[in-house]
């Protein structure tokens, strides 16, 4: 081994501490955040001078699924982002509500569901260095190390590759052609409209913003009654006076129905039930091999379906789902057998008109708030690992060393608060202190056992985050509030490195990798702010005030406790006793709420 002293060895030791980087990892450490894998036990053995080892390591990880529960099962990556991957626009308002009360409401928000998407990719150039002397008369050695990697990070947004969201017009109000008999020309083609309920609903009869579907009392669209029966006895389904009947549909959220010209099997909404035909407020599924049904009524009104404020949330969830499958055909009106035709006017007309309220889809109302889902990717210096430690031969096959360090934040990135899929070269401007310790053991000449963990504390930080709403299920959607954020982990690794019988020369390491991580310690700078709806209009006083709702940490803090289990493997060839080449990566099989991770390595390493 090249002798060097101490003096000429601190000048190459600061160009590590301080030049370029790399920063903590998206959910798990770098399989090679130390250098090698592999341990030789007769490093720097007692007597040797100071001593300087530097390497340089290529490594790549990606992930597009997550664990949630404890277990090898998975879920979409995105789950870790937002609650959920597949959500409601409304499940990120207080209470999941949005009120249509609100300055800047517009009706898809409340129909608006979102099936995210997203891949995590990381390629990094990690550059360390490990700088050692003797101290207490050979017995043991001073040890700093250093580790500054340059990454380049993508999170890409998949969604947009043929899986739909529904949140498009044209998931909520379809106009199909039908057929009108007529006595002098046989049949006469005219359009109808089917609208979903939750849709109608969220429409609105004027800027008093009255629902253009009322659930209560008698049932309306528009501000215009559609049908009321007469007497609870009566058996058929004969109306009294001259509006029109309302139609329910029933079909899968995603599907459109299909418009029937007559059918006799309809639940008919209405704010009575006549002796012989009830309806139902929560209809029971099924359906054709079209997947399109007709909800037959078997108890009570429609009334409890309409989107109140007193609910809670729970209920107000499932009533909700339950809307998103129901259609509302307009009929011509019913005879004392059975429902005619459906409207090719009139009720079908207000429908229509109602709908255009709706001028943007929900993402460009995001937008307009500045908020997006956009891939995004950035390149440049992470977050700088220093330890210093102390390491203590406790016999010919025994070695010990615990340490102290920091990560310093010098992964600076984009703080953009509004794309949650935008990412960060760092662990968000956070100082780490950690505290660990290894111990190496060497039963055979063929064969080394390591064994080392480290806690980490990410210091409390201000972070620009989505606020989270008390009765919200979603985060990261919200407008843009100060946050105080701290968190811990742990990571133990345990590794076994087999040497070939003949020479040390050739190593193949095997190991463990267990990762815990206490949930992340969310305190927001405010108690209470307003949601993108803005203001809210005052009847009253027929005026739009201010209107602030409680933020919740909970909903932020959700899915960030993590655990994690890790194999890793490694196979180095040292070519001289000043050059090492190594190769080697990790896979995540199991854990919990973090991304199932591939992750591959190759370096060098030199010894001075």
């Amino acid at each position: 081994m090249v002798v060097l002293r101490m003096t000429k060895k601190l000048p190459w030791l600061l160009v590590f501490m301080f030049g370029t980087v790399t920063a903590s990892e998206f959910r798990s450490p770098s399989v090679a955040e130390k250098g090698p894998l592999r341990y030789v036990f007769d490093a720097d053995k007692p007597g040797s001078d100071s001593s300087l080892t530097m390497w340089t390591a290529y490594t790549s990880k990606s992930a597009n699924k997550a664990f949630i529960n404890h277990g090898t099962s998975v879920s979409e990556l995105t789950k870790l982002f937002f609650n959920e991957s597949e959500f409601r626009l409304a499940r990120a308002f207080p209470n999941c509500l949005v009120e249509q009360a609100g300055e800047l409401y517009s009706p898809l928000l409340r129909t608006t569901k979102f099936k995210t998407r997203a891949k995590y990719t990381e390629c990094s150039c990690i550059m360390g260095a490990r700088w050692s002397c003797p101290v207490f008369e050979d017995k043991g050695r001073f040890v700093i190390r250093a580790t500054v990697p340059l990454r380049r990070v993508e999170i890409e947004r998949t969604d947009q590759s043929g899986v739909r969201g529904g949140a498009e017009l044209q998931d909520v109000l379809t106009v199909q052609p039908v057929a009108k008999p007529s006595t002098d020309t046989g049949v006469t083609a005219k359009q109808s409209v089917a609208i979903r309920a939750d849709f109608a609903e969220a429409l609105q009869q004027s800027n008093h913003k009255n629902p253009a579907l009322d659930f209560t009392g008698k049932i309306k669209v528009g501000g215009h009654e559609i049908c009321t029966f007469g007497s609870e006895d009566t058996a058929d389904q004969n109306q009294t006076d001259a509006t029109k009947c309302l139609a329910v549909v029933g079909v899968d959220e995603g599907l459109i129905p299909h418009v029937p010209s007559v059918t006799s099997n309809v639940a008919v909404v209405s704010d009575k039930k006549a002796s012989g035909s009830s309806y139902s407020a929560v209809p029971a599924a099924g359906g054709g091999g079209s997947g399109l049904s007709y909800f037959s009524d078997t108890s009570g009104t429609y009334a409890n379906l309409a989107e109140d404020a007193s609910k809670t949330v729970a209920d107000r969830k499932t009533d909700q789902d339950t809307k998103a499958r129901m259609w509302l055909i307009p009929f011509r009106g019913n005879d004392a057998t059975q429902i005619e035709g459906v409207d090719t006017g009139g009720t079908m007309d207000n429908l229509r008109i109602l709908s255009e309220q709706v001028t943007e889809n929900p993402r460009e109302w995001l937008a307009d708030r500045g908020y997006k889902f956009e891939t995004t990717s950035d390149v440049g210096l992470g977050d700088i690992d220093i330890d210093v430690g102390y390491e203590h031969l406790l016999n010919e096959k025994m070695k010990a060393e615990g340490y102290i360090g920091v990560r310093a934040p010098t992964g600076r990135g984009d703080e953009y608060w509004s794309n949650p899929y935008q990412v960060r070269r760092g662990n968000g401007q956070h100082w780490e202190a950690r505290f660990g310790g290894t111990f190496a053991w060497q039963p055979f000449t063929w064969l080394t056992a390591k064994g080392d963990m480290y806690y980490s504390f990410a210091l409390e930080h201000t972070e620009k985050r989505c606020a989270a709403f008390t009765g919200a299920d979603i985060k990261n959607m919200g407008p843009q509030v100060d946050a105080n954020v701290d968190w811990q982990y742990l990571v133990v690794r345990l590794d076994c490195n087999l040497f070939h019988p003949e020479t040390q020369s050739l190593s193949s390491v095997f190991g463990y990798e267990l990762l815990w991580k206490r949930k992340d310690n969310i305190t927001f700078s405010v108690a209470n702010m307003q949601t993108w709806l803005g203001k809210k209009y005052n009847s009253t006083t027929n005026a739009f005030a201010t209107d602030e709702y409680a933020l919740d940490a909970d909903v932020a803090e959700k899915y960030t406790n993590s655990v994690g289990h890790k194999v890793r493997f490694e196979t180095s060839l040292r070519a001289t006793d000043y050059c090492e080449m190594f190769i080697g990566g990790s896979y995540t099989f199991a854990g919990k709420n973090l991304p199932r991770e591939q992750d591959i390595h190759a370096g060098i390493n030199l010894t001075y």
